[in-house]
């Protein structure tokens, strides 16, 4: 009896781990990956590897990514995750330092659609070297314009560690009417007007040199300086409307001078006609 007892418990201890083992397949029956990483920080111009693993055979999968950063690659077979982060992506502005950047990681099925995982995970960049950030004007060396001509560049930025947050602008010759620079790739426009060069300036010209400042939030600094030489020019607008002038008042001066003569003759004609009923004899002029 006791055999009896002894057996019947080992049976349902067999079935009791059976239904354990049938709740734990059904409890994994979906696809995930088992060492999923929600965050990433990685050091600047290094080359990091991170392999994804699933619960199913790898190669019935196919992996993607959405809105990745430049650099930042998947191999749609394994799940390998690799990203080069050179220096160049962020001198040229294409990443930024402490910057999170949220990527969309995919998985499909190749067999059932219905069989996917649509997550998303977060990764920046640190760098222990400090980059210092650099002004570069669009134009290279002096300028040289006479005046009524505009001057047009942009003051773009090589970005280091840190970006400017502001940038300032100052003239060694006081000057008007030009757009304000106040961030990367802003355009600076100025036209020096027809009154610029003063007479006494020599050789007729003026030179003004256009410095812009940028200042990173720990104040860290950098100066462009751009040297603008204008030289006098004849002011054609002013100069056609003097001379429109000019022709309408001799135009008036001449229609006055004919009225003048006019005048004169019909006034000499009367003179002369009365002489001569008056019997008085008339002189003639030849």
């Amino acid at each position: 009896m006791k055999k009896r007892i002894i057996v019947l418990g080992l049976v349902l201890v067999s079935f009791s781990s059976m239904a354990q083992s049938l709740d734990s397949l059904k409890a994994d029956s979906s696809v995930r990956i088992i060492n999923f990483n929600p965050d990433f920080v990685l050091n600047v111009d290094s080359v990091n590897v991170y392999q994804f693993t699933i619960n199913r055979e790898p190669g019935q999968y196919y992996w993607y990514l959405k809105n990745a950063p430049v650099g930042l690659m998947i191999n749609k077979d394994d799940g390998k995750l690799t990203f080069k982060a050179a220096k160049n992506y962020f001198l040229s502005g294409k990443l930024k330092y402490d910057n999170p950047y949220q990527v969309g990681l995919g998985l499909q099925s190749l067999n059932n659609p219905m069989d996917k995982i649509d997550t998303s995970f977060t990764i920046s960049f640190y760098n222990t070297e400090i980059l210092p950030t650099k002004l570069k004007p669009s134009i290279s060396g002096p300028l040289i314009v006479e005046e009524g001509e505009t001057i047009s560049f942009r003051v773009q930025c090589e970005t280091g560690s840190f970006p400017f947050e502001t940038i300032f602008f100052i003239s060694t010759v006081p000057i008007e009417g030009y757009s304000l620079v106040k961030q990367c790739n802003d355009e600076f426009r100025w036209m020096p007007g027809y009154d610029f060069v003063k007479d006494n300036d020599p050789n007729k010209e003026r030179t003004v040199v256009l410095s812009f400042i940028g200042t990173t939030r720990f104040q860290a600094r950098d100066t462009v300086a751009v040297k603008v030489t204008v030289k006098n020019a004849l002011n054609y607008p002013k100069a056609k409307e003097e001379y429109e002038l000019v022709v309408q008042n001799l135009r008036q001066y001449i229609l006055q001078l004919k009225y003048a003569f006019l005048q004169l003759d019909q006034k000499v004609k009367k003179t002369k006609s009365s002489f001569q009923h008056s019997g008085i004899r008339s002189l003639e002029f030849t």
